[in-house]
Order: structure tokens, then C-alpha cells, then sequence
């Protein structure tokens, strides 16, 4: 199969369900046979050579958030029809004009192995807005008074007044309010902006700095088998060298 370019929407069902790209992400897939699905998929990110997290809270830069988006989840996210549908949560409510309730899916695993649980989204939820964590997102989460955790599958956002954009901003792929494992920020601490512990289709198998990012299917992804086995996504920093370096055989 030759090169293309992805538009935002198929490229959606190619790196991880919740993910958007833009017109600049050029990709090429490779199969085992021509009858099985392609086990690699190649995509050069072009106009950047730099990655310097992937720690959701904070992320500034394209690149990282295109890794963000396939290494984790949040509480909700757009479909295809640009809709706020539920992701790591099953269902949400507005109790009333300042009480947002959220049901979480059971069973959801971290590529630890760990069990998502209503902890883990007040954790990091409140990591964005607590100062040290320095979250270039932190402004868009300050309507949050508090976040209650009735019991493990339950999470109350509590705001100091009506907010409308709350959903929106929490569905936004680039606020930083994707859901990390708390045990695994905390014992990790600074070391998890290079080892992301997410809940998404994919997980981080390698980073070599400045050259690109490798990710590896996660087996045990709640919303089922993405579609390639492997993505490798290289640093292009011409905008007009993408295509070219993937049909030279380009990879991290």
C-alpha cells in the first residue's frame, strides 16, 4: 500500500478511537498478507523534532498530544458527529445546575495491569488545577469547586457555579484532562512524563529523542483491538519531507 494523508476523521479509527490528527500527519500502512489487516502503520509527524512529555497534564505541543490521545482516555469524548459521548465513563448526569455525575465503565484496566477507579479521576482532575503540577490547562478546569467519589464507579464535579463549557472542556483532547493511574504518577513522580501509564488503545513501547515514538497495541483495551498492531510515528521537521521519508522506508 503507497503513502496517503490521513484527514482528521480517518484517522481516528487508524491510531486510537479518541484520537483527531490534521491534514499534516502523513501515514503509510504495511500488511502481513493481503488478505489480514496491516500490522504497522508508519506516520510521520512533520514540522516538529522536539517531544518533551506525554504526561497529559502537561502537554504543549502536537506531537505529544497525538501520543496523548492514543495512550489515554478521559471521561468523555467527540464522535464522529462532533457529539459528547460517554469514553471512560458509562453514562453522565447533571444532578443539578452545579453537580455533574459520572458512572464509570467497570472493569477498565491501566497498561499496568491496575483497575481504573473513580480515585484515579479525582486525582487527575485535581492534579491539572493544583499549581505544582504547572498544567497549561489549569485556567480551563478552574470552575471545579470540588470532585466527590461516592464509591469506586462514581465521580461528582462539583463547580462554584453553572458552567456550561465544562463537558466540552473535559472531551477536548488537548485540556489535559485524559485519566492517569494515581499509584503509578505517584510512584513514578517526574519519570512518567517518559513512562505514560494510560488506559488507551495504545501503549508507549519506545521514545528516542528526537527521532520519533513507537506504540504498541494494548491487549487488554476495554473498547476492543485497534486497528494496527504497531504505529511508528517519526520526527519529519520539513513539512514537504513527510511523504518522502515514509517512501523511503522512514521509521523511528
Amino acid at each position: 500500500m503507497g503513502p496517503i494523508t490521513f484527514n482528521r476523521r480517518q484517522a481516528l479509527s487508524l491510531v486510537a478511537a479518541a484520537a483527531t490528527l490534521p491534514m499534516s500527519f502523513r501515514a503509510q500502512a504495511q500488511s502481513t498478507t493481503s488478505q489480514s489487516p496491516a500490522s504497522l502503520l508508519r506516520a510521520a509527524i512533520t514540522g516538529y523534532t522536539v517531544i518533551n512529555t506525554f504526561d497529559p497534564a502537561k502537554v504543549t505541543q502536537l506531537p505529544e498530544s497525538y501520543v496523548v490521545w492514543a495512550v489515554f482516555n478521559a471521561l468523555v469524548k467527540f464522535n464522529d458527529k462532533m457529539e459528547i459521548v460517554p469514553d471512560l465513563a458509562e453514562s453522565y448526569s447533571f444532578i443539578d445546575p452545579t453537580t455533574l455525575e459520572f458512572k464509570l465503565r467497570k472493569g477498565v484496566k491501566f497498561h499496568d495491569g491496575s483497575e481504573l477507579t473513580s480515585d484515579d479521576v479525582k486525582f487527575s482532575l485535581q492534579r491539572v488545577l493544583d499549581e505544582k503540577t504547572a498544567s497549561p490547562n489549569r485556567a480551563k478546569l478552574s470552575s471545579i469547586k470540588t470532585i466527590e467519589t461516592p464509591d469506586a464507579h462514581t465521580v461528582r464535579i462539583i463547580t462554584h457555579a453553572p458552567f456550561a463549557p465544562l463537558l466540552t472542556y473535559l472531551a477536548n483532547t488537548r485540556t489535559g484532562t485524559q485519566i492517569v493511574p494515581r499509584k503509578a504518577v505517584e510512584r513514578l513522580g517526574d519519570k512518567f512524563d517518559a513512562n505514560p501509564v494510560g488506559t488507551g488503545a495504545y501503549m508507549l513501547k519506545e521514545w528516542k529523542t528526537g527521532s520519533g515514538v513507537k506504540l504498541e497495541a494494548f491487549p487488554d483495551y476495554f473498547d476492543g483491538a485497534p486497528n494496527f498492531q504497531t504505529v511508528s510515528m517519526p520526527l519529519i521537521g520539513e513539512e514537504s519531507s513527510g511523504l518522502t521519508a515514509l517512501q523511503g522506508g522512514r521509521s523511528i
